[in-house]
């Protein structure tokens, strides 16, 4: 498995050694005691960077917003997963079904909807929100499984988040 941190020029540091820390740190705290960052294959990515240095005139701004990205680290992460599980030629089952907004009225999230076709895969959706009144304009990330329940990633202190009692 590999689990991409995206759009991190939106933390405080950028995509920084000291801001990827951080991150990795508070995702060992969620993901224990089943998973390790390490053990996920970790990549920390900011999509937007990359884009924007391939329409960049300046090679050098180019250069420093494909350092920026992670692009060259998430591709080799990448390579890496693909060689080690030799999986190159399998890449053919369905990922998601579909990408639809939340649900709630006010809600700016987007939410992918899993193909859940294999009894071994439990996540049946992941939902990104930017903020909402709801939980204190704090984004976060909403992870449902079929055997966990719902799985939050938030990104601010507790007394930011405004929950609903019923969040892990």
């Amino acid at each position: 498995m590999i689990l991409v941190v995206n759009k991190m020029s939106r933390t405080s540091q950028g995509n920084t050694m000291s801001q990827q820390e951080i991150i990795r740190e508070a995702l060992r705290k969620v993901l224990a005691p089943s998973y390790t960052p390490e053990q996920l294959n970790l990549s920390f990515l900011d999509a937007k960077s990359y884009l924007d240095s391939l329409k960049q005139s300046d090679p050098e701004l180019a250069e420093e917003l494909r350092k920026r990205s992670g692009y060259s680290e998430f591709i080799e992460v990448l390579n890496a997963f693909v060689d080690e599980k030799s999986i190159s030629s399998k890449l053919t089952t369905e990922i998601y079904t579909s990408i639809r907004r939340s649900t709630h009225s006010t809600s700016k999230a987007k939410a992918i909807v899993v193909a859940n076709s294999d009894k071994h895969r439990n996540i049946t959706q992941i939902l990104v929100s930017p903020g909402s009144k709801r939980h204190g304009d704090v984004p976060y990330v909403k992870i449902s499984t079929s055997d966990w329940g719902k799985i939050k990633v938030v990104n601010s202190t507790k007394s930011e988040y405004i929950t609903d009692g019923n969040s892990r």
